[in-house]
């Protein structure tokens, strides 16, 4: 059946023997979301109008597949436009764009023996300006599933004796951290108008007060509560490749990151309220009454409590026997469908629950870490955690406005400065109170000073709420990215700085034990060998057999 468009060109459209109505676009023409359907260059149902071209290309559209059609189609040609084609071909086209330079860049920053990380990032921003990117942000959707993987595979290297050690980092140092930043932060932002932050940038940046004033008390804490969230990708990726997971300075490392997580919950439950009752209001009836902060937050808490406690039942009852049964299978495509399925439906539940998404993949992988299926499982989703970690890196780089920090890069460098300066100090100090070293309580704090994913869901939240205006929304998600992009060397410069204290300003030995003897024959100066006599297991050993003569002795 022969159907003519407006345009001088027939198509025959074969779909199993049903003909659906054809779709005539021309080079220059793009489906548009929302757009009726044409005929023939005007609305259905609306006379066509003759038109200048004689052909239309369809290879040249990226949303049609097929030839170039001319007046004289071969019979069989098939040439369709659903919408289907239309939605996916971008996001298709994105992940290519994302494979070749991960393909070209990634080796050149390996031979370079520079991170990864940075290629991905750098390789984003490059993208960005070229205009590479068809449909950005379902391609920063699909790179956020990159985090939840890496999240599940954390889960899954960790035993529930070790969970429990990681408590006292996670609600020790980790509450004190985000308490003891977020009073930073909103500081510098207050008083309204005149705080010390927007005085200091005014007068060393010459920053616009229009740009770097804080409105109101509800902006201030949101600044500062988002600025205290640390990146879970960055530094969860950097240690792995480093090897420094299992160190005490990893796990004090990954403890604070999950509180963070935790600790983001109640921001975005308050976010809302503040808008509709207004900040000044709630603050002054938490101060009055801690009872009314209760009553809004009790509901909300209760509700999460008591999902996740059944989450976790149902998965340590159910989720075994599941991977048992898939397991005795012997198929290795259920086996993997099975993986992706606990990694997004842990993660969906726990969003459900109010809850984040990184937090239900993690717990994912914590209560499979104890199945014999846990190789098999890392093993599994390790290909797929790789590829979207780097997408995820990508996306990131390319939210970067090259124009806006090109107009206000003094602006971003001195609140760069403090953010580093702000967030390594907090944790340096204080770790030493949880029983980290003095050289494990600066790496730590290096290694956390950046900003994190969590501040871009407030900001943004804050930002469509109205809390916070869209140039100061700017500025500080560009603040943010660049200190993500700076945690390869942040970890590395922590690591130096540490050992170069340790050299200057050697730490004294713990209580209980003795001091480190030099060796014989050694100087003592520098360059001297010590040896510490209650460390070595020959020692011991030396002390246990004394101790059993003269045991032997006396009886």
């Amino acid at each position: 059946m022969n159907l003519r468009c407006g345009m001088p060109c027939t198509a025959r459209i074969y779909k199993q023997n049903t003909i659906r109505s054809p779709v005539c676009v021309t080079a220059s023409a793009r489906p548009r979301l929302g757009a009726r359907r044409r005929w023939g260059g005007t609305a259905l149902g609306q006379p066509s109008q003759p038109s200048h071209l004689d052909s239309c290309s369809l290879s040249s559209n990226k949303y049609l597949w097929g030839k170039r059609c001319s007046n004289d189609v071969p019979r069989g040609q098939v040439i369709m436009a659903s919408s289907e084609s239309s939605m996916l071909l971008p996001l298709g086209l994105d992940f290519l764009t994302f494979l070749s330079a991960t393909v070209l860049v990634i080796p050149l920053f390996k031979s370079l023996k520079l991170s990864p990380v940075l290629g991905f990032l750098f390789s984003g921003v490059v993208l960005k300006q070229l205009g590479l990117f068809q449909d950005l942000q379902d391609t920063e959707r699909l790179g956020e599933l990159g985090v939840l993987f890496l999240l599940f595979e954390m889960g899954l290297e960790l035993s529930y004796e070790r969970l429990k050690s990681l408590a006292k980092y996670a609600f020790g140092l980790g509450s004190l951290q985000v308490i003891l930043c977020t009073g930073i932060f909103t500081s510098f932002a207050l008083p309204v108008g005149h705080g010390l932050g927007t005085l200091f940038l005014e007068e060393f940046a010459h920053a616009p007060h229009r740009l770097v004033s804080i409105r109101s008390v509800d902006e201030a804490v949101v600044i500062g509560a988002a600025l205290s969230m640390s990146s879970s990708a960055f530094v969860l990726q950097l240690l792995r490749e480093r090897g420094e997971l299992a160190t005490r300075f990893g796990s004090a490392t990954l403890g604070v990151l999950l509180f963070q997580d935790i600790a983001v919950v109640p921001f975005l439950v308050l976010l809302p309220l503040v808008t509709s009752k207004g900040g000044a209001e709630i603050m002054e009836g938490a101060a009055s009454s801690p009872v009314s902060l209760l009553t809004m937050l009790g509901p909300t808490a209760l509700q999460t409590v008591a999902g996740l406690g059944a989450l976790l039942l149902a998965d340590r009852l159910i989720m075994k026997r599941i991977f048992e049964m898939v397991a005795h299978s012997r198929n290795s495509e259920t086996f993997i469908a099975l993986c992706l399925l606990t990694v997004a439906g842990t993660s969906l539940l726990t969003q459900r629950l109010g809850l984040s998404d990184t937090m239900g993949a993690f717990l994912a992988g914590v209560l499979l870490s104890e199945t014999n299926y846990r190789t098999q499982i890392e093993a599994d989703i390790r290909p797929f955690k790789g590829l979207l970690l780097g997408l995820f890196f990508v996306t990131t780089g390319s939210s970067i406005n090259l124009a806006f920090l090109q107009a206000h890069w003094q602006e971003v460098l001195w609140m760069l400065a403090g953010l580093v300066s702000i967030k390594t100090g907090v944790v340096a100090v204080t770790g030493q109170l949880f029983g980290l070293s003095r050289n494990e309580s600066i790496r730590t704090g290096f290694a956390l000073s950046q900003g994190g994913e969590f501040a871009f869901v407030l900001l943004s939240l804050a930002n469509q709420l109205r809390i916070l205006p869209t140039n100061l929304n700017q500025l500080l998600i560009i603040v943010v990215v660049l200190s993500m992009a700076l945690t390869p060397f942040l970890a590395e410069g922590g690591k130096v700085v540490a050992n170069k204290l340790d050299q200057l300003y050697p730490p004294p030995p713990p209580p209980g034990q003795p001091p480190q003897l030099p060796l014989p024959g050694g100087s003592g100066g520098a360059g001297a060998i010590t040896i510490d006599v209650s460390a070595s297991p020959v020692s011991s050993s030396a002390a246990a057999s004394s101790q059993s003569s003269g045991l032997l002795t006396s009886a």
